[in-house]
Protein backbone atom coordinates (compact mmCIF):
# COMPACT_ATOMS: atom_id res chain seq x y z
CA UNK A 1 0.00 0.00 0.00
CA UNK A 2 1.49 3.75 -1.14
CA UNK A 3 -0.13 4.81 2.10
CA UNK A 4 2.90 3.06 4.53
CA UNK A 5 5.71 3.63 2.18
CA UNK A 6 4.85 7.19 2.43
CA UNK A 7 3.85 6.97 6.38
CA UNK A 8 7.69 5.04 6.58
CA UNK A 9 9.26 7.78 4.59
CA UNK A 10 7.84 10.41 6.70
CA UNK A 11 9.22 8.69 9.87
CA UNK A 12 12.43 8.12 8.35
CA UNK A 13 13.20 11.83 6.96
CA UNK A 14 12.36 13.22 10.77
CA UNK A 15 14.31 10.34 12.24
CA UNK A 16 17.20 10.93 10.38
CA UNK A 17 16.85 15.05 10.50
CA UNK A 18 16.84 14.30 14.25
CA UNK A 19 19.91 12.13 13.87
CA UNK A 20 22.02 14.15 11.89
CA UNK A 21 21.21 17.19 13.83
CA UNK A 22 22.21 15.36 17.22
CA UNK A 23 21.89 18.37 19.45
CA UNK A 24 23.65 17.42 23.06
CA UNK A 25 25.37 14.47 21.30
CA UNK A 26 21.76 12.39 21.69
CA UNK A 27 21.97 8.88 19.49
CA UNK A 28 18.72 8.91 18.08
CA UNK A 29 19.96 5.67 16.25
CA UNK A 30 17.14 3.62 18.07
CA UNK A 31 13.98 5.20 17.15
CA UNK A 32 14.22 3.92 13.60
CA UNK A 33 13.78 0.70 14.78
CA UNK A 34 10.04 2.17 14.64
CA UNK A 35 9.62 2.73 10.99
CA UNK A 36 11.26 -1.19 10.34
CA UNK A 37 8.91 -2.04 12.57
CA UNK A 38 6.00 -0.69 10.64
CA UNK A 39 7.65 -1.74 7.46
CA UNK A 40 8.14 -5.46 8.74
CA UNK A 41 4.94 -5.90 9.93
CA UNK A 42 2.25 -3.80 7.64
CA UNK A 43 4.31 -4.36 4.57
CA UNK A 44 6.16 -7.29 2.12
CA UNK A 45 9.80 -8.61 2.97
CA UNK A 46 10.91 -6.48 0.43
CA UNK A 47 9.42 -3.27 2.32
CA UNK A 48 10.88 -4.66 5.44
CA UNK A 49 14.28 -5.01 4.17
CA UNK A 50 14.08 -2.05 1.68
CA UNK A 51 13.68 0.02 5.23
CA UNK A 52 16.47 -1.86 6.89
CA UNK A 53 18.51 -0.58 4.10
CA UNK A 54 17.20 2.50 4.06
CA UNK A 55 18.10 2.99 7.58
CA UNK A 56 21.45 1.51 7.28
CA UNK A 57 22.25 3.66 4.28
CA UNK A 58 21.40 6.91 6.45
CA UNK A 59 23.22 5.58 9.69
CA UNK A 60 26.27 5.11 7.51
CA UNK A 61 26.23 8.75 5.50
CA UNK A 62 25.53 10.32 9.27
CA UNK A 63 29.04 8.79 10.29
CA UNK A 64 30.52 9.82 7.14
CA UNK A 65 29.52 13.18 7.55
CA UNK A 66 30.55 12.83 11.30
CA UNK A 67 33.76 11.06 10.14
CA UNK A 68 34.39 14.13 8.26
CA UNK A 69 34.67 16.80 11.51
CA UNK A 70 35.81 14.28 13.59
CA UNK A 71 38.28 11.74 12.24
CA UNK A 72 40.08 10.03 15.02
CA UNK A 73 36.19 8.23 15.94
CA UNK A 74 35.86 7.33 12.48
CA UNK A 75 36.27 3.55 13.16
CA UNK A 76 34.20 3.23 16.19
CA UNK A 77 31.22 5.35 14.27
CA UNK A 78 31.17 2.96 11.29
CA UNK A 79 31.30 0.05 13.67
CA UNK A 80 28.46 0.89 15.56
CA UNK A 81 26.51 2.21 12.19
CA UNK A 82 27.04 -1.20 10.55
CA UNK A 83 26.26 -3.35 13.66
CA UNK A 84 22.80 -1.10 13.99
CA UNK A 85 22.41 -1.54 10.40
CA UNK A 86 22.64 -4.97 10.59
CA UNK A 87 20.50 -5.60 13.96
CA UNK A 88 18.03 -3.40 12.00
CA UNK A 89 17.82 -6.31 9.40
CA UNK A 90 17.67 -9.41 11.43
CA UNK A 91 14.90 -7.43 13.12
CA UNK A 92 13.24 -6.86 9.59
CA UNK A 93 13.44 -10.05 9.03
CA UNK A 94 12.25 -11.99 12.13
CA UNK A 95 9.64 -9.52 12.81
CA UNK A 96 8.17 -9.95 8.96
CA UNK A 97 7.95 -13.69 9.56
CA UNK A 98 6.53 -13.51 12.60
CA UNK A 99 3.83 -11.12 10.78
CA UNK A 100 3.26 -13.74 8.64
CA UNK A 101 3.07 -16.35 10.21
CA UNK A 102 0.36 -14.83 12.72
CA UNK A 103 -1.58 -13.96 9.45
CA UNK A 104 -1.27 -17.69 8.23
CA UNK A 105 -2.81 -18.76 11.61
CA UNK A 106 -5.72 -16.10 11.86
CA UNK A 107 -6.44 -17.10 8.03
CA UNK A 108 -6.56 -20.68 8.91
CA UNK A 109 -8.81 -19.71 12.03
CA UNK A 110 -11.23 -17.63 9.78
CA UNK A 111 -11.68 -21.31 7.30
CA UNK A 112 -12.20 -23.09 10.28
CA UNK A 113 -14.55 -20.86 11.84
CA UNK A 114 -16.47 -21.25 8.45
CA UNK A 115 -16.14 -24.76 8.20
CA UNK A 116 -17.69 -24.95 11.66
CA UNK A 117 -20.79 -22.54 10.87
CA UNK A 118 -21.32 -24.71 7.72
CA UNK A 119 -21.36 -27.79 9.75
CA UNK A 120 -23.49 -26.55 12.50
CA UNK A 121 -25.89 -25.71 9.17
CA UNK A 122 -25.56 -29.43 8.20
CA UNK A 123 -26.14 -30.81 11.65
CA UNK A 124 -29.41 -28.26 11.97
CA UNK A 125 -30.69 -29.63 8.50
CA UNK A 126 -30.40 -33.00 9.10
CA UNK A 127 -32.20 -33.03 12.70
CA UNK A 128 -34.82 -31.22 10.95
CA UNK A 129 -35.34 -33.92 8.64
CA UNK A 130 -35.12 -36.79 11.11
CA UNK A 131 -38.59 -38.57 11.81
CA UNK A 132 -37.13 -39.32 15.28
CA UNK A 133 -37.82 -36.81 17.95
CA UNK A 134 -34.19 -34.74 19.08
CA UNK A 135 -33.81 -32.67 21.92
CA UNK A 136 -30.75 -30.35 22.58
CA UNK A 137 -30.84 -30.01 26.19
CA UNK A 138 -28.71 -28.77 28.86
CA UNK A 139 -27.80 -30.05 32.25
CA UNK A 140 -30.28 -27.60 33.70
CA UNK A 141 -33.09 -29.26 31.45
CA UNK A 142 -33.51 -26.14 29.19
CA UNK A 143 -34.27 -26.81 25.15
CA UNK A 144 -31.86 -25.11 23.09
CA UNK A 145 -33.27 -27.14 19.39
CA UNK A 146 -35.99 -29.30 18.66
CA UNK A 147 -36.96 -30.98 15.47
CA UNK A 148 -40.37 -31.12 14.43
CA UNK A 149 -40.79 -34.88 15.26
CA UNK A 150 -40.10 -33.90 18.67
CA UNK A 151 -42.89 -31.22 18.75
CA UNK A 152 -45.10 -33.72 17.98
CA UNK A 153 -44.30 -36.08 20.25
CA UNK A 154 -44.37 -32.73 23.09
CA UNK A 155 -47.74 -31.51 21.84
CA UNK A 156 -46.12 -27.97 20.55
CA UNK A 157 -47.90 -26.61 17.05
CA UNK A 158 -45.92 -25.83 14.25
CA UNK A 159 -46.01 -21.50 15.48
CA UNK A 160 -43.85 -22.48 18.86
CA UNK A 161 -41.36 -23.88 16.87
CA UNK A 162 -38.43 -21.48 17.45
CA UNK A 163 -39.37 -21.09 21.26
CA UNK A 164 -37.02 -21.77 23.71
CA UNK A 165 -38.47 -23.56 27.00
CA UNK A 166 -37.34 -25.72 29.77
CA UNK A 167 -38.41 -29.41 29.66
CA UNK A 168 -39.85 -29.05 33.81
CA UNK A 169 -42.29 -26.42 32.61
CA UNK A 170 -44.84 -29.83 32.06
CA UNK A 171 -45.96 -32.19 34.45
CA UNK A 172 -45.87 -34.36 32.02
CA UNK A 173 -42.73 -34.18 30.82
CA UNK A 174 -41.34 -35.53 34.26
CA UNK A 175 -39.96 -38.91 32.76
CA UNK A 176 -38.14 -36.88 30.08
CA UNK A 177 -36.41 -34.76 32.61
CA UNK A 178 -35.32 -37.65 34.73
CA UNK A 179 -33.89 -39.22 31.44
CA UNK A 180 -31.99 -36.07 30.97
CA UNK A 181 -30.50 -35.61 34.84
CA UNK A 182 -29.35 -39.39 34.35
CA UNK A 183 -27.53 -38.86 31.33
CA UNK A 184 -26.05 -36.22 33.00
CA UNK A 185 -25.05 -37.85 35.94
CA UNK A 186 -23.97 -40.47 34.05
CA UNK A 187 -21.68 -38.78 31.85
CA UNK A 188 -22.84 -40.94 28.57
CA UNK A 189 -24.94 -40.05 25.84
Amino acid sequence: DPQWVSTIGVDLVAFSTLQFLQAGGINYSPLFALPVLMGSVLGSGLLALGTAAAVTLLLLSDAWALSLHFPAETAARFLQAGLTGTGYFALALLVNQLAARLARVELAARQGQRAARVQAQVNELVIETLADGVLVVDAKCRVHAVNPAAQLLLGFARADRKARFALTAQPRWKQLVALAQATFLQGRP
